[in-house]
C-alpha cells in the first residue's frame, strides 16, 4: 500500500486554527540527517554485476522550467538494494527526496534501443511509500527533447512523509525493460536523501534591542566606484544614506573575486577553505553547515531571501534557513525583476522580527542600466557601440590572455579609441541602477517607519576589472580591483566609525548573527564587525580557484594581505613564478611585483597562508562532482571554463 503522507499536514492546520488574537507562528524546517554526506550513511544490500552504489551529483533535465536540476544523489544503477537507518532520537522527522535518470544515460543509447524503462520503490519498515517509473530514450546530445524533458519525481510531491525514530528505509532500482546498456552507464537513483525535524514557533516583533537585520550584497561592485572612495560621480547616493551613520570598513576584502565562495563566507563566516564551495564542481552549500538564516530563524526571526543572481539558488542550496527564497534559474536578472516581490514581502512581514537578504546584481552583466540613471550621471552611449559590447571584448581578451605572450592583452583589436570609455560610464551607469534600487528599500522601511529597529549591512561579493590589469572579468585574479569591496553595517546603537584596517568580509555573517541575539557555529571567533575596538593589525585572506596563471586558466591562487603587504601564490605553478608580491602603500592598484626583491617577505607571507590552509580545509565537508545544468548556467553567464 502506498503511503503519500504530506509532513506539514498537521502543522498546516494547527496553524490554521490560530485565532487572530493570537500571536501568529511559523513552521521552522532544519536537516537533521543528509545521507548524502560522507560515507557510512547508507548500508548498500545489494547491486547489479559490475555496477556500483556511489554518490554523485546527477541532472535529469537542462531546462529551466523543469524540476530536473543538479542534486546530490545516491547513484543505483538496476537492480540494486540500500537501506538508511533513522535515528532512534530527535524525531519525528520528514524523509525527503526524489528518483531520477540522468540525462547523460540517453546520450549512451544506440539509436535503435528501446527506451530503457526503470522502476523506483521506498518503503520503510516493509511497508511501502513510494513507486515511480521513468524511461530513457536514445539522445544526441545531453540536452534530451524539448518536448520530453526527463524531472525529479520528488517524495509525497515534495513533502516529504514523516517518519518516527528507528525506522528502515530501503531503496530500490529495478530494470523493467530495455538492454543494451551496462549498469555502470545507467546513471539513475534517488535525490537529495535528508531528514528534517520540523518544529513551530511564533513570530516575534522587533526593537531597537532586537532588531530587524537586512543583509544587502550589491553583486560586482568595486569599492573605488562608490562615494566611499570620493568617487567622482555620483553612483551611489542611497548607500550615502546609509553610510552617514555606519561603521564603514575602507579595507574590507571579500574572500574570493567570484560568487559562488565569497557569498558562502557571507552566510557561514567560514573562509572558502573550511566551506568548501569553491568551483563547479564543489558548489553545494553543504547541510551541515549552519548558515545565518538558521540560526536567525532559530531566534524567532522570519526569514526571507531574493536574489538577482542564479548561482546564489535553492539548487545550490543556498536556500537553507529561509522560509522563502526566490532566484532565477539561469540568468541574470536586474533589479526591477527582483524588488517588487521584495518589497511586497517587507510590508507582508513589518510587524514581525525579520531578516532579509537581498542580492541585487546590476553591476554585473549583462549590462542594462535603467535610462534614468544614465542620463542622470550624464553619459552617452557611443554611436555603433556593438550590442553586449562588453562581453563581447571580455571574451577576445579572455583568449588573448592564453596566447603568448600570456598575460598581454589589447583593446584595441576589439573596440575602437572613442568606445572605450563606454566601459566605464556603462558599468557606473549599472552600479547606479542598483543603488536605486537599494534606495527603494530604504525609501519602504522608513515609510514603515523601521529605520530606528533594523541594522542594515551592505558589502559586495566582489568586484570588477575594468582593463586595470588588461581584462573586463572577475574571478581570474586577487588584485584590488576585484577582492575590495565596500563594506558598512548602520542601525540603531551603532556609532559611526570607519575603519583602515584590512578586514576579511567573512566576519559580516557572525556579526549580524550576534545582533539577533545568536552565534555561527565557528571553530574560532570571528570579529564583531559593529564594534570599532575590535579592528586590529591581522593577516586577511582570500583566494580564487578559476584563475589565470601565465598559461594556466585553472589555477588556484591563494592571497593574503599583512598591513601593506599582500602576497598572490600558487603552489603548483605551471611554467611561472609561484609568487607575486604588492606594497600597497606605494602601489595601491597592484601594477609593479616585488617578490623577486623581497624573499623573506615571501617566505613569511606563504608560511602564513600554508598555516591558513592546514588550519581550515581539515573541517571541511565532503564536496560531490558539479552537475550538468550548473556547467550548462555557468558556460551561459561566461564564468565556465575547460574543467566546467
Amino acid at each position: 500500500m502506498q503511503r503519500a503522507q504530506a509532513a506539514l499536514i498537521g502543522l498546516s492546520l494547527t496553524l490554521a486554527a490560530c485565532s487572530p488574537s493570537e500571536p501568529e507562528r511559523m513552521v521552522i524546517q532544519s536537516v537533521h540527517t543528509d545521507y548524502l554526506e560522507g560515507e557510512g550513511r547508507y548500508e548498500v544490500v545489494r547491486v547489479a554485476p559490475g555496477g556500483a552504489v556511489r554518490r554523485m551529483i546527477l541532472t535529469p533535465a537542462l531546462h529551466a522550467l523543469v524540476d530536473g536540476g543538479d542534486l546530490p544523489s545516491l547513484v543505483m544503477p538496476p537492480s540494486a538494494e540500500v537501506r538508511l537507518q533513522v535515528p532512534q532520537d530527535g524525531g519525528p522527522f520528514v524523509f525527503h527526496g526524489a528518483a531520477g535518470i540522468d540525462l547523460k544515460s540517453g546520450k549512451t543509447l544506440n539509436d535503435t534501443s528501446p527506451p530503457v524503462t526503470i522502476l523506483f520503490e521506498v518503503e520503510v519498515d516493509d511497508q511501502r511509500y513510494f513507486e515511480s517509473t521513468q524511461s530513457v530514450r536514445p539522445r544526441e546530445g545531453v540536452r534530451g527533447p524539448v518536448e520530453d524533458p526527463m524531472s525529479w519525481a520528488r517524495f509525497a510531491d515534495g513533502a516529504g512523509y514523516q517518519l518516527a525514530g528507528g525506522e528502515t528505509i530501503t531503496l530500490r532500482t529495478d530494470l523493467l525493460s530495455g538492454s543494451g546498456q551496462s549498469p555502470q552507464e545507467l546513471l539513475c537513483g534517488f535525490g537529495g536523501l535528508r531528514l528534517e525535524v520540523v518544529r513551530e514557533r511564533e513570530r516575534l516583533e522587533a526593537s531597537p534591542e532586537t532588531p530587524n537585520i537586512v543583509f544587502i550584497v550589491m553583486d560586482t561592485l568595486r569599492a573605488d566606484r562608490t562615494h566611499l572612495e570620493d568617487y567622482e560621480r555620483d553612483t551611489t547616493p542611497h548607500l550615502k544614506r546609509i553610510s552617514e551613520r555606519a561603521v564603514i570598513y575602507d579595507q574590507a576584502l571579500s574572500t574570493s573575486s567570484w560568487t559562488w565562495p565569497s557569498t558562502a563566507s557571507f552566510l557561514t563566516g567560514l573562509p572558502p577553505e573550511a566551506h568548501g564551495v569553491l568551483l563547479h564542481r564543489s558548489s553545494w552549500l553543504a547541510h551541515s553547515l549552519t548558515t545565518l538564516p538558521e540560526v536567525l530563524q532559530a531566534r524567532g526571526y522570519t526569514t526571507g531571501g531574493f536574489s538577482a543572481n542564479p548561482l546564489i539558488s535553492a539548487n545550490k542550496n543556498f536556500s537553507q534557513g529561509f522560509e522563502r527564497f526566490e532566484a532565477p534559474e539561469s540568468k541574470f536578472v536586474s533589479g526591477e525583476v527582483v524588488m517588487p516581490d521584495c518589497l511586497a514581502w517587507v510590508r507582508t512581514h513589518a510587524e514581525h522580527r525579520f531578516f532579509l537578504y537581498l542580492h541585487l546584481a546590476d553591476p554585473h552583466v549583462p549590462h542594462e542600466p535603467h535610462p534614468e540613471e544614465i542620463e542622470r550621471l550624464g553619459l552617452k552611449r557611443p554611436e555603433g557601440f556593438p550590442e553586449h559590447g562588453f562581453q563581447l571584448a571580455h571574451n577576445v581578451l579572455r583568449q588573448q590572455l592564453l596566447q603568448p605572450p600570456f598575460g598581454v592583452t589589447d583593446i584595441s583589436e576589439v573596440l575602437p579609441p572613442e568606445h572605450i570609455p563606454w566601459i566605464d560610464d556603462e558599468y557606473d551607469a549599472c552600479v547606479a541602477t542598483g543603488d536605486r534600487h537599494l534606495g527603494s528599500l530604504l525609501d519602504l522601511l522608513e515609510e514603515l517607519s523601521l529605520m530606528d529597529r533594523t541594522i542594515i549591512a551592505f558589502v559586495s561579493d566582489h568586484g570588477e576589472e575594468l582593463l586595470d590589469h588588461g581584462a573586463l572579468d572577475h574571478a581570474r585574479t586577487l588584485h584590488p580591483e576585484l577582492v575590495r569591496v565596500p563594506m558598512l553595517i548602520a542601525g540603531p546603537g551603532i556609532e559611526p566609525a570607519r575603519i583602515s584596517e584590512p578586514t576579511s568580509t567573512r566576519h559580516l555573517g557572525p556579526t549580524l548573527a550576534r545582533f539577533g541575539g545568536a552565534e555561527l557555529e565557528l571553530p574560532q571567533r570571528a570579529l564583531n564587525l559593529a564594534d570599532p575596538s575590535e579592528a586590529a593589525a591581522r593577516a586577511v585572506y582570500f583566494r580564487t580557484d578559476k584563475g589565470f596563471w601565465g598559461r594556466d586558466a585553472k589555477a588556484t591562487i591563494l592571497g593574503v594581505r599583512v598591513g601593506d603587504l599582500s602576497l598572490h601564490w600558487v603552489p603548483d605553478a605551471d611554467g611561472a613564478p609561484a609568487h607575486r608580491l604588492y606594497d600597497i602603500s606605494t602601489d595601491p592598484t597592484e601594477q609593479n611585483d616585488i617578490a623577486d626583491s623581497r624573499p623573506e617577505d615571501v617566505a613569511r607571507l606563504a608560511e602564513l597562508i600554508d598555516s591558513h590552509q592546514r588550519e581550515w580545509a581539515s573541517s571541511r565537508p565532503e564536496t560531490l562532482e558539479g552537475g550538468a545544468r550548473a556547467a550548462a548556467m555557468l558556460r551561459a553567464i561566461g564564468y565556465a571554463g575547460d574543467d566546467e
